[in-house]
């Protein structure tokens, strides 16, 4: 499997470019938003990749980051979405619309991306609302900061970052996760702290994945 390639650009085409690695061409197909951020060609790159194999032809997709081939990947289990359709979703709305809109059930905004009709954005939505949570945390970049920085984030106090009960860690480890996860949907640090301190109450015990949607309902109503 190739996850990675890091060489030179030779040709950049409208759906496509070629890597030169090591003497070898690689052709990789990417989204227009990857293609438009790519350097000019002569330049070095990085990409990673995901190979698809079928009966007739292996292709081999590049991204920017380990999120966006994560969400591409998620995208491809729904079933109807193939190849283009997970492309034209990313590539018309973005990877951090797409999650927002799946984490609200807004599936009329997926309808903006070609080749998705009012059906397969519903699926798209049912398919992938409870995995909100685990596809904005494989990306490298989402590693987050220390316990005690969250606690401090969401409202908690240092001694209870500190010498709290295992439940009150608990807590504010998922209180602490939520913010991670919104910051990483493009919400700032404020915004996000602001809003999981609102809707995850002291006396109410939810899961991470519950406080992101109940949080996303809160930024999406004040037009955060």
């Amino acid at each position: 499997m190739i996850g990675k390639l890091k060489g030179k650009i030779e040709y950049s085409a409208e759906e496509h470019v070629v890597i030169d690695v090591g003497g070898v061409g690689y052709i990789v197909h990417c989204s227009k938003p990857t293609l438009a951020a790519l350097p000019p060609v002569g330049s070095d790159i990085e990409l990673y990749t995901e190979l698809l194999v079928r009966e007739d032809l292996l292709q081999l997709c590049g991204f920017l980051s380990l999120g966006e081939r994560e969400f591409f990947l998620r995208l491809l289990t729904v079933p109807g979405v193939g190849f283009k359709a997970a492309q034209s979703v990313i590539g018309t709305l973005g990877v951090t619309a797409c999650l927002r809109a799946i984490s609200l059930g807004n599936w009329q905004a997926l309808r903006a991306a070609p080749m998705v009709g009012p059906k397969l954005a519903q699926r798209i939505c049912n398919e992938l609302k409870t995995k909100i949570e685990d596809i904005v945390r494989k990306d490298g970049q989402y590693g987050g900061v220390g316990q005690a920085e969250h606690a401090t984030a969401v409202g908690a106090g240092p001694a209870v970052a500190a010498v709290g009960t295992p439940a009150e860690h608990t807590q504010s480890s998922i209180r602490s996760d939520a913010v991670s996860a919104l910051k990483n949907l493009g919400y700032s640090g404020s915004d996000a702290a602001r809003v999981v301190a609102a809707v995850a109450l002291d006396d109410v015990e939810m899961t991470t994945g519950e406080i992101i949607r109940e949080a996303l309902k809160h930024l999406a109503t004040a037009g955060a």
